[in-house]
């Protein structure tokens, strides 16, 4: 199953488009300035832009922006799942943040998904009796973890 969300129209890319509007008139003026900061931008979208999916075996985070990137977790390995908060200025409702024993992944910020895409996603973790909880102020009370 893939959690994906719309990868062409979120509030991220929204962001992404509007900085590089934003900053090409700023380059325009000033070259030196504005294509460092066109990279900064493209770096904090980027970070937002992960996506997951689940497969019989694993749980694999893969990043929209990056194809290349794709980052497999063994399922009985992880011991828990947290859907923690971003901070105020991410577009993303949510990080997920993966713990093996005592090892934890850095979370990543899925900004392309929905409301429904997490319902799934916790959902069909918690089918597969991996223990999750969901911390994000944006979707604490929108959430529901199904106790069996």
């Amino acid at each position: 199953m893939v959690y994906s969300g719309n990868k062409l129209l979120n509030a991220n890319n929204g962001a992404f488009l509007f900085m590089i509007a934003f900053f090409t008139l700023v380059a325009i003026n000033n070259p030196y300035l504005g294509v460092p900061f066109l990279l900064l931008c493209f770096l904090f979208t980027v970070n937002e832009a992960f996506y997951f999916e689940l497969n019989r075996d694993e749980f694999i985070v893969k990043n929209y922006l990056l194809p290349f990137i794709r980052i497999c977790y063994n399922l009985n390995e992880i011991t828990f799942i947290e859907i923690q908060s971003t901070n105020y200025i991410a577009t993303a409702d949510g990080a997920v943040k993966i713990t093996r024993d005592d090892k934890n992944s850095m979370p990543f910020r899925a900004a392309s998904l929905g409301l429904k895409d997490w319902q799934a996603l916790v959902d069909d973790l918690t089918d597969i009796k991996i223990a999750i909880s969901v911390s994000a102020s944006r979707l604490v009370d929108e959430i529901g973890i199904r106790e069996d």
